[in-house]
């Protein structure tokens, strides 16, 4: 006598079938929704570091790091070597020669950090004005002007 085997598989392993084939459902459907949600945590983190590093790079942080490190008041508080922090917040919006910035920097040195808020506009010849530049130790409560020599 001969069987023919039937169509759609086993019948006495069904249930072990299903079983793994709802375990791969889960493991690939899964897994897709997790590399989707991955994907746009390191897009939005990478958007985030471009921004970071634009704003870092930005005369008037740059401008705001050199008055910090030139301040002696500043050097007794962080000291040396001062370096600017990655979150900053504020805005720089410069368009040719005219501009205006508003910005928080975090500075940091070795024996301490300080916020620093930055407001700047830039005239006719590039040239950036600070109307404040104030720096505040933290754990201190200290308030530095760097505009003052």
């Amino acid at each position: 006598m001969n069987a023919t085997p039937p169509p759609f598989g086993d019948p006495t392993k069904v249930q072990a079938e299903n079983s793994a084939a709802v375990g791969k459902g889960i493991l690939f459907g899964c897994s897709g929704c997790l590399l989707v949600i991955i994907a746009l945590v390191l897009f939005a983190g990478a958007i985030v570091g471009v921004v970071m590093y634009a704003m870092r790079s930005s005369d008037v942080a740059q401008l705001t790091l050199f008055t910090a490190q030139a301040s002696p008041v500043m050097k007794a508080e962080l000291g040396e070597p001062m370096e600017i922090g990655w979150f900053i917040t504020g805005s720089v919006k410069s368009n040719g020669g005219n501009g205006q910035a508003d910005v928080h920097l975090p500075i940091a040195g070795p024996n301490g950090s300080a916020s620093v808020h930055a407001i700047a506009s830039k005239k006719t010849g590039g040239v950036w004005e600070f109307t404040e530049m104030t720096a505040l130790i933290e754990g201190k409560g200290k308030t530095v002007d760097l505009r003052r020599k």
